[in-house]
């Protein structure tokens, strides 16, 4: 599941942190947000978060003050306090460009319903991401209803098989079938 707040949308991205930062202005289109920026990951209901990837584009000091670069990121679980940092900046002095993109993958000791990224943004972030790798919060049931629908004499035929887990099934036939269709679902009263 990506998660992509829209950094130069006030609205947008209010949505997705836990609150604005103090040091932001969409209008500045190369340093929109500086200093902390908390991100909000919830898994969807029925889910839980496995491991995710989170990045941004920061800006960075260039030359002899690359040295002085200090973004980073940090992700907490459950609650947005104690963060574990993923990312300190270490921007070598060759660097002639604005801008960099930096991306982590962290994979969680047990699967969370919500997931905390801190951004630190020094000297600035233009955008964050995040793509959640999800787990259903029960096993997925493996029973499945299979309709087979033949034709054996220009008349329509069709069988309904349960079947509780992958399996090979047969059809007895009086004469020589032609095979119309095969649907493949889950029906309700299988599901767990």
């Amino acid at each position: 599941m990506l998660v992509n707040p829209n950094c130069a949308d006030p609205n947008n991205l209010a949505k997705y942190l836990v609150a604005m930062p103090q040091d932001y202005d969409p209008k500045r289109a190369t340093s929109r947000i500086r200093g902390d920026a908390v991100l909000r990951l919830a898994a969807p209901e029925g889910m839980k978060i496995a491991w995710f990837s989170a990045g941004a584009t920061f800006r960075t000091h260039q030359a002899e003050n690359a040295k002085n670069t200090n973004n980073r990121i940090a992700y907490a679980v459950g609650r947005p306090q104690q963060f574990k940092e993923i990312y300190r900046a270490s921007v070598p002095a060759w660097v002639n460009h604005w801008r960099y993109n930096w991306d982590a993958d962290v994979v969680l000791d047990q699967p969370a319903k919500q997931v905390y990224v801190k951004y630190t943004a020094d000297p600035a972030l233009n955008t964050m991401r995040a793509c959640l790798h999800l787990l259903a919060d029960r096993p997925m049931d493996n029973a499945v209803r299979v309709v087979h629908g033949y034709r054996i004499g220009g008349k329509l035929h069709r069988k309904e098989i349960d079947l509780a887990a992958p399996a090979a099934y047969a059809i007895r036939c009086d004469d020589e079938p032609e095979n119309v269709f095969i649907e493949i679902g889950v029906p309700s009263r299988l599901a767990k």
